[in-house]
């Protein structure tokens, strides 16, 4: 195709700008649509993931949850596709890397990719309708939002996928720290307001309102189009004009948002969480400062702003973390600490979390008095420098999880969300040399900035969350009060309309879409797959005497390199304590360095230290029977730049060689920092934690899993840390148990080594490597290879209750299920595909309430899960994950459904990785037995998968069921609602939160 250039008109686009961006070897090309105003901006390159994104400028004036309701609503029916819910069908079949909505505090952002030009226009078709001509039928709006419920008893009560989701983010210490933490210092702006909705303001919301708000911003006029990949621009025009944009006018839509008025004073502000034991609140409290700062809009000042909080609190070492930490005011560091930059004006916050709120004033003096040192005397060289490589290194690393055009999209909408181009807080590498210059230039640059901003800077906030032992009962008893004024509200006769509602809402959700709508929803067809899975390269050989991989990839100039020690042998109370070893080796400090220098050194010298554990059956082939082998590693990741090299792997020689844990105070720290982070995990990953703790008690592998990351190492966290004063004894032999562990794991004969890289630098790599491997001794035990994994001896068909302080909960069921590598898992897995995406989805979600519902197959354990997120009835979840199951074994499924699972399960094995997790994922697979030829076998069996196939598997399950295992996680309130005929009830375990 020709080359565009501004002035170019395009299918009714005009073309604003060209230019080439070589730092993201892009071509960023901009353009406006000429009969509406939509703003267009394609990132145009080589990349075969290509991404759309649709994002509205959504500034709430309430605290409804409108933006948040509307995210959802969307994708529940358009003029093209009148279905209940195509975003489920798409979820079903397509072959998407990503998709998904997300709500921000002021814009609401609808992306979607695929590696399937095919596919990625059926995705584009099926949200560019829902976006501009959406349904929104009142159906919807219940469903989503809430609606009001008369029970038998004549009760009221309030149910809604958003709402349910709310109470479950208010119920969670760390959510409601960092809600308030932002919003406090915005009281004028439209930031004080939850976007997402507040569960007593969502009930507020009319049907009126929430269409109104659709009208008034989901116009191409509001609209902003990123796009990102090889698809050539013109294509994305003429499909965008063709099938939206040219039915719509220009449309006057001004949504200025105003930048919040400054204070002349700092201001303070108390709120409260659930605690989980009422008798014992102290050291529960959170507490934050927090400042209003810069504008988003110029990419310099972000950029800016981001190495000034690496400097104070990126790493251990940095001396406001430090000081802080070291303090004794409270236990580690608020997860609210750093920089907010996703609005219009930064937000920098820190605080420490497991304190009290009489210590207010002693923790707004020492961060004051830091502030003031480090301004008088300078913030040190080396940590100013470590600061500016950390953050130049996260720029320049392509990273996972998310697809690389995702996160492109988040730098650039920033500036261009607020009218500034897309490439203005797009580019990064002019302006981190304009900073240097400047930082070089002005020797007190960075000490002045933080002088402005932070410590003479008035618009700041304290706010203090701490927990109130009767927060259970007020909350009920305001529910309670709330619920009955809505009933007086509606009087009988709105009672009685209620019940209409009711009736027609379930009548809405029972029946099924027309055969004929759903046939409207483009799909790929099963040719459309690739047939072959793809491979990764990975080169083995033996050097220094251990089992070596290499991965020749592009990284950029960044060298990975993986240390994996085998942990087999490791048992009993030493094995709980792998996860704070994994911690403390690499924050402890070395003979001659203590912790904080060697945070710094790690962050002038690497791009990022890091360990995890992980414990799995070697995959059994072909077999039907459970592996007798087994392999648990420790793992160690070291990413750094080519050209520190040497330094950085001579540090991780010092980790792997010298560590010492002399510190006991730094120890507890350590601890106590580790416990915290469950804690704090649990309430957002509930359901993982009941996942893996139902599977744990199938698989005696994944009891080893879960001792490492689940409820079991919560509850060793905390009773380690319970006698607060009796604690630094408890250290000491925490401290003996680590020596053990170092000597024990860091061993020639327990590790293989993993390096993703360009083979150009691998000779200089091996170099490099030889001294750190021939410092570690030989290792003279091997019998842990000899071991057999534990068995796990649990009564089947058991329910775990287990209370934590929240409104909504989490069910989980893990069933006895078959092996990767044969016919049987293949079917097992589509089968999951198609529970999660239709039946469970249906029932558990659209029609129970809950945020989300999950079913999953784990090859190497031969386990099957079902789970539910954020569910306001967990004890009826569990009877219909049967249910679900059932229906497929009883009933026949047609080829269409099939069909789709069967790509919907593709797709997942076919997202792209970046170079660094490619490699690791090659890595993983030779340490686990995970051939080539499985993979390729179990793709055949997948493609293979027939109706008859689906109703043989259901049926496995169904009669696995017998010795399941089911976890629920939930309030008292909802943990009383499990009664015995629900299953075999297990003693209620209630968690020390």
């Amino acid at each position: 195709m020709a080359n565009l250039k501004p002035g170019d008109v395009v299918t009714g686009f005009t073309i604003n700008s060209v230019r080439e961006l070589p730092e993201y070897r892009s071509l960023g090309i901009g353009a406006t649509h000429i009969r509406t105003g939509c703003r267009l901006y394609h990132l145009k390159n080589d990349d075969r993931e290509n991404l759309f994104a649709f994002a509205f400028k959504t500034p709430p004036d309430n605290n409804t949850g409108v933006p948040h309701i509307i995210e959802h609503s969307i994708l529940s029916g358009s003029r093209r596709f009148p279905v209940k819910d195509p975003f489920a069908q798409l979820l079903k079949g397509s072959m998407y890397t990503f998709l998904n909505a997300m709500t921000y505090p002021d814009r609401t952002i609808y992306p979607a990719s695929s590696t399937v030009e095919k596919d990625f226009f059926n995705l584009m078709l099926v949200y560019g309708d829902a976006v501009f001509f959406p349904l929104l039928r009142k159906e919807i709006f219940f469903q989503e939002g809430c609606h009001f419920l008369v029970k038998d008893s004549g009760q009221l009560e309030i149910s809604g996928v958003v709402y349910n989701e709310m109470r479950g983010n208010y119920s969670s210490h760390e959510a409601i720290v960092g809600e308030w933490s932002l919003r406090s210092l915005f009281p004028d702006s439209i930031y004080r307001f939850d976007s997402g909705g507040d569960p007593y303001s969502i009930p507020e919301l009319t049907y009126e309102d929430f269409l109104s708000f659709h009208r008034t911003y989901y116009h191409p006029s509001n609209c902003f189009i990123f796009l990102y990949g090889d698809i050539p621009t013109e294509n994305h025009l003429e499909f965008l004009e063709g099938n939206f944009l040219s039915t719509f006018e220009k449309k006057e839509v001004d949504i200025s948002i105003p930048s919040q008025p400054r204070w002349d004073k700092p201001r303070y502000l108390e709120k409260t969480y659930p605690p989980s034991n009422e008798n014992d609140v102290s050291a529960k409290s959170s507490i934050t400062l927090n400042w209003l700062t810069l504008s988003t809009m110029e990419q310099l000042n972000t950029i800016t702003m981001e190495m000034l909080s690496e400097a104070l609190l990126g790493n251990p070492g940095a001396p406001l973390h430090k000081t802080l930490v070291e303090s004794g005011l409270g236990e580690d560091l608020s997860p609210a600490s750093g920089l907010e930059a996703a609005i219009k004006e930064m937000v920098f916050t820190v605080g420490l979390r497991g304190t009290d709120p009489e210590k207010v004033s002693s923790l707004e003096d020492l961060v004051f008095s830091e502030l003031t040192n480090l301004i008088k005397d300078g913030i040190p060289s080396d940590v100013i420098e470590g600061a500016i490589r950390r953050v130049e290194f996260r720029n320049k690393e392509l990273r996972g999880g998310v697809p690389n055009g995702l996160r492109l999209l988040g730098r650039c909408i920033r500036g261009w969300m607020y009218n500034n181009n897309p490439e203005s807080t797009l580019e990064f590498s002019k302006w981190m040399e304009a900073i240097k210059e400047k930082a070089g230039r002005e020797k007190r640059f960075f000490e002045e900035l933080l002088e402005r901003e932070l410590a003479l800077n008035p618009h700041r906030s304290t706010v203090v969350v701490r927990p109130d032992s009767d927060y259970e009962i007020k909350e009920e008893e305001k529910r309670k009060d709330y619920i009955e004024k809505i009933r007086h509200k509606l009087g009988i006769s709105g009672i009685l309309e209620v019940k209409k509602e009711n009736q027609a809402f379930e009548s809405f959700q029972k029946t099924p879409d027309k055969a004929e709508d759903l046939r409207k929803i483009p799909f790929l067809k099963l040719k459309d797959a690739p047939q072959n899975v793809e491979i990764i390269h990975t080169e083995y050989t033996e050097e220094f005497g251990i089992p070596l991989y290499t991965h020749d990839f592009f990284t950029n100039k960044i060298v990975y390199i993986d240390f994996a020690f085998d942990t087999r042998g490791v048992g009993g109370e030493l094995s709980k304590l792998l996860p704070l070893y994994a911690k403390a080796v690499k924050s402890s400090g070395l003979p001659d360095i203590p912790y904080d220098e060697l945070a710094r050194q790690l962050a002038l010298k690497t791009g990022g230290f890091y360990s995890f554990l992980e414990a799995s059956s070697f995959y059994p082939g072909s077999v039907k029977v459970y592996s007798d082998e087994y392999r648990e590693y420790i793992f160690f990741r070291l990413k750094c730049l080519e050209d520190t090299l040497p330094q950085a792997l001579r540090l991780v020689q010092s980790i792997f060689t010298e560590c010492r844990f002399d510190d006991k105070r730094r120890i507890k720290d350590l601890l106590l920092e580790l416990r915290n982070d469950f804690r704090a995990s649990l309430i957002p990953r509930g359901n993982a934690f009941a996942t893996l703790r139902a599977a744990s008690k199938i698989a005696g592998v994944l009891a080893r899993m879960e001792s490492w990351r689940g409820i079991t190492q919560l509850l060793n966290l905390w009773e380690l840390s319970a006698e607060r004063e009796a604690l630094l004894q408890t250290v000491e032999k925490i401290r003996e148990k680590l020596r053990l562990l170092l000597q024990t794991l860091f061993t020639r004969n327990r590790l293989s080594i993993n390096i993703t890289a360009e083979e150009s630098i691998f000779s200089t790599v091996l170099t490099e490597l030889s001294p750190l491997v021939g410092s570690l001794p030989v290792g003279e035990d091997t019998s842990y290879s000899k071991l057999k994994p534990e068995k796990v001896m649990e009564e089947g068909g058991t329910i775990e209750p287990i209370v934590i302080p929240s409104s909504v909960g989490y069910a989980a069921t893990s069933l006895p299920a078959s092996f990767f590598g044969t016919e049987e898992y293949s079917h097992e897995g589509v089968l999951a595909h198609l529970l999660k995406t239709d039946v469970l989805w249906d029932l558990i979600r659209m029609r129970g309430g809950a945020y989300g519902v999950s079913a999953s197959v784990n090859g190497s354990e031969g386990i099957f899960s079902l789970s539910s997120y954020r569910d306001p009835e967990v004890f009826q979840t569990i009877n219909v994950f049967k249910e679900a199951v059932g229906s497929i074994a009883s009933g026949k499924t047609d080829r269409e459904s099939v069909d789709k699972a069967i790509l919907g399960v593709i797709a997942k094995e076919i997202k792209p990785l970046v170079p660094g997790s490619k490699g690791f994922v090659g890595f993983r697979r030779k340490l686990l037995g995970i051939t080539d030829e499985s993979r390729q076998k179990n793709r055949d069996y997948v493609l293979q998968t027939k109706p008859a196939s689906l109703k043989e598997a259901a049926e496995r399950i169904v009669n696995s069921w017998e010795s399941s295992a089911s976890v629920i996680l939930g309030g008292e309130k909802l943990i009383k609602k499990v009664t015995p005929a629900t299953g075999k009830i297990k003693k209620v375990l209630r968690l020390p939160l």
